[in-house]
């Protein structure tokens, strides 16, 4: 599997079938995502790809917070691999990432870099400043 820190090398691959998210613990709902994604991928030809953050989203925002981790990025990186994921990419969760919209995260990292063919999200998942975007968000932006 392909292990990219931040989303600006060149060498990413591109035409993915993407799913994202911490994946702490990878319970049967994330196994689920995931070998939907890898089946998907191999279905039309993509790059079963994974982006994880790393810290903890709520390490960042609200430390207070922030939940015990199950797993080390290595181990979750680990599973990914275990699972057919072959391209991960970790993102430094941040301030400055996480003041970026969700528009121009789509935008920008998942239709543009990763070019997404499709996108798999776990129930309730939110992205972007604020967590405003959601699977609507993605849904609206999609053209048909």
């Amino acid at each position: 599997m392909k292990i990219f820190h931040g989303t600006d090398n060149a060498n990413i691959l591109r035409g993915t079938v993407l799913t994202l998210g911490v994946f702490d613990g990878l319970h049967l709902g994330h196994q689920a995502i995931m070998k939907t994604v890898v089946e998907r991928a191999n279905a039309i030809g993509a790059v079963p790809t994974a982006i994880t953050f790393d810290p903890h989203p709520r390490a960042v925002l609200h430390p207070e917070n922030a939940p015990p981790l199950l797993q080390t990025l290595d181990q979750r990186l680990a599973n990914f691999e275990f699972l057919g994921i072959k391209q991960s990419i970790v993102i430094r969760f941040d301030q400055s990432f996480a003041a970026q919209d969700a528009e121009s995260f789509l935008r920008d990292i998942v239709f543009e870099r990763l070019q997404a063919k499709e996108v798999y999200l776990g129930k309730g998942f939110a992205f972007g400043k604020n967590r405003a975007g959601n699977i609507e968000l993605l849904r609206k932006s999609v053209t048909i």
